[in-house]
């Protein structure tokens, strides 16, 4: 299956496989604190996702435009817009190809640009920079490579079960690391319980990098400023280390 079907398959249930895990206002308030020290006012999140990152960001006063290349994941922006009743554009887009405007900065998470090849994460960066005002500053994560080469692990595990408003979701993980192409691959069952037992097998591949990797990449056009080691849990946003699971890149568009 194409990450995109992936998507489309579990939009509706990505809240209770993912998004539960995710402390979104904690995330949101570190970036605030980040991006005050850029005077950053507009924000493009080219992975927006069900919008809740964005939602948290537009309660910090930051003007905020999502956009993602999944219509179902849109849609599911949209409605959890409404429900928090707040309001920004979200809109379906390619981050290698669209330009949407010109801002503060453009961010892209949780692993987003680890779907995309090498060559087409290379597109990507140079449509962040058709995207940003000068000196504008990009942000984006991937799965570090020194980290998953020493602790990567085939084992079956479960990676989320929860149930949320009634709904029940159950995923297995069972996954592979190609260390010399860069690749895991993502093997997964799921189990979803809303009001009839859904079953799927879903397989799919992520590319994951070294830093220095990642800063062959961009340092053409942008001027890396700070790199991270994680997004998620009591880690986020800690300094990068090899022993950390992510990349995370700040950097600013060069002159």
């Amino acid at each position: 299956m194409s990450w995109q079907d992936w998507y489309t398959r579990y939009a509706k249930y990505y809240h209770i496989l993912d998004g539960a895990s995710i402390d979104y206002s904690k995330f949101a308030e570190k970036l605030d604190l980040i991006f005050k020290k850029h005077n950053v006012n507009s924000i493009l999140d080219f992975a927006c996702g069900i919008g809740k990152l964005d939602i948290e960001l537009k309660k910090l006063g930051y003007n905020v435009v999502g956009v993602d290349r999944n219509k179902a994941m849109v849609n599911e922006a949209l409605s959890n817009l409404k429900k928090e009743k707040v309001s920004f554009n979200v809109l379906e887009g390619d981050p290698r190809k669209d330009v949407i405007g010109k801002f503060d900065a453009v961010i892209c998470t949780y692993n987003y640009v680890g779907h995309f090849s090498k060559e087409e994460f290379i597109k990507v960066i140079k449509n962040f920079k058709k995207n940003l005002n000068e000196r504008g500053l990009i942000f984006f994560d991937i799965f570090n490579f020194r980290f998953m080469d020493k602790n990567f692990k085939n084992d079956l595990f479960i990676d989320a079960s929860r149930t949320i408003d009634g709904i029940s979701a159950t995923r297995f993980n069972q996954n592979e690391l190609d260390k010399n192409e860069r690749i895991m691959r993502i093997n997964q069952t799921t189990f979803i319980q809303d009001k009839i037992l859904k079953l799927y097998n879903d397989i799919w591949n992520l590319r994951i990098y070294t830093l220095e990797e990642v800063r062959e990449i961009v340092k053409k056009d942008f001027e890396i400023i700070e790199v991270y080691g994680s997004i998620f849990g009591d880690s986020m946003l800690c300094p990068y280390s090899d022993d950390k699971e992510c990349v995370v890149i700040l950097g600013k568009l060069r002159n």
